[in-house]
């Protein structure tokens, strides 16, 4: 099932076309790389794609709760910090959801009789919670390929 499509986008600009005619379709649980060589508009894509920029022609069909996240191919020099740390960044949301679920359940093994439905029903709402969440999380990394 697609998360994420494009038919015939374009954006130039001034007289300078960036790109042109990019149909493309990315289904649920697709692992992509956008490849070539510097200049192309492979950052613009994604900008486009990812709804921070406007584009000239052509149509973008996502649902409304689709979430991308997206490291720049400058993130580390922008923000310092190792590749790991960029991308789980992107995840944060849903890692503080994860930690909070660890917490709630330990709660449960330490809940008096009286106070085990009141954890069980957290630890209830931050597995929906976290299930919500990571059904709605598409991400896209851009990996800059270089030659020696």
């Amino acid at each position: 099932m697609p998360v994420l499509g494009a038919s015939k986008l374009g954006l130039q600009y001034a007289d300078i076309e960036i790109f042109s005619n990019v149909t493309i379709q990315i289904e649920e649980k697709s692992k992509i790389g956008i490849v070539g060589p510097n200049g192309s508009g492979k950052s613009s894509l994604v900008k486009v794609l990812r709804g921070r920029q406007d584009f000239d022609f052509g149509e973008i069909f996502s649902p409304d709760n689709l979430k991308i996240g997206y490291v720049p191919q400058t993130a580390m020099e922008k923000t310092g910090g190792t590749l790991r740390q960029q991308i789980m960044t992107a995840f944060s949301e849903i890692i503080a959801l994860e930690d909070a679920m660890a917490e709630s359940a330990i709660r449960i093994q330490q809940a008096s009789n009286e106070d085990i439905i009141i954890a069980l029903n957290k630890y209830s709402s931050l597995l929906e919670d976290t299930n919500l969440l990571a059904g709605m999380i598409t991400t896209i990394i851009l990996t800059k390929l270089s030659t020696v």
